[in-house]
């Protein structure tokens, strides 16, 4: 059997697109709030916790600008700064500039100006991991890039939180029309008759025929009590 929704305006505006759209940004969204709600945690802490780490004096090794190219084929440039440092006696390195770690732009400018505060053979402070002399960082506390990624988590929180809302009164209103169109409507098929067909002749009388075909000769019968003893 065949059942055809056309006229509820389904296909036109609640198609299976639309919502396989809204359940799939609410999964997309989360997933990537997330990973940045997580790293941006990662940062914020390193850089609260590294305001009470001990520092050094250390050397500036290695200063220059590393260029590549992205899968789009644009330029990326990225600063690449090492520092060397002592600590009890044991010598270290860094790449580290701050709780970010390591990043990359396509602004050369931006990068330019990083290398032109760490050019090659100053002497700059090291701030190291009491627990771990050998994690350390140029520039201490927490930078605005986690907490603009901390940010951006909430908004694709939210944005999910959306997409899944929108997802669900889709759903609720296609239920809807769907019960509406059965109760309003009835699927006629001849086939089937489920309803027991109503006797138009309530007062039939039966032929002499049927009376003595049905009929029960109680003259014939007999009926033997053996355990008595008679019969009749």
């Amino acid at each position: 059997m065949f059942i055809s929704f056309s006229n509820n305006n389904i296909q036109e505006r609640y198609r299976t697109t639309s919502r396989g759209g809204n359940f799939i940004g609410f999964v997309v969204f989360a997933i990537f709030g997330l990973i940045f709600y997580y790293m941006s945690n990662d940062m914020i802490k390193k850089g609260q916790e590294s305001l009470e780490w001990p520092k050094k004096i250390g050397v500036v090794i290695e200063s220059e600008i590393s260029k590549y190219k992205d899968v789009e084929g644009k330029e990326m440039y990225s600063p690449n700064i090492m520092v060397k440092y002592n600590v009890y006696g044991n010598e270290y390195q860094t790449k580290q500039i701050d709780s970010t770690g390591s990043y990359s732009t396509s602004d050369f400018s931006a990068v330019q100006k990083v290398i032109a505060q760490y050019p090659k053979n100053k002497s700059v402070y090291v701030y190291y991991n009491d627990k771990n002399h050998g994690e350390a960082l140029l520039e201490p506390g927490v930078s605005m890039f986690p907490r603009l990624l901390k940010g951006a988590s909430y908004l694709l929180f939210f944005a999910s939180l959306y997409m899944l809302v929108k997802f669900l009164i889709t759903l609720m209103v296609i239920g809807t029309i769907i019960v509406n169109f059965f109760t309003k409507k009835k699927i006629k098929n001849p086939n089937l008759n489920f309803e027991k067909p109503l006797d138009k002749n309530p007062d039939k009388t039966y032929t002499n025929q049927d009376l003595s075909d049905n009929k029960i000769d109680n003259q014939d019968k007999k009926i033997n009590f053996k355990d008595d003893g008679f019969s009749q």
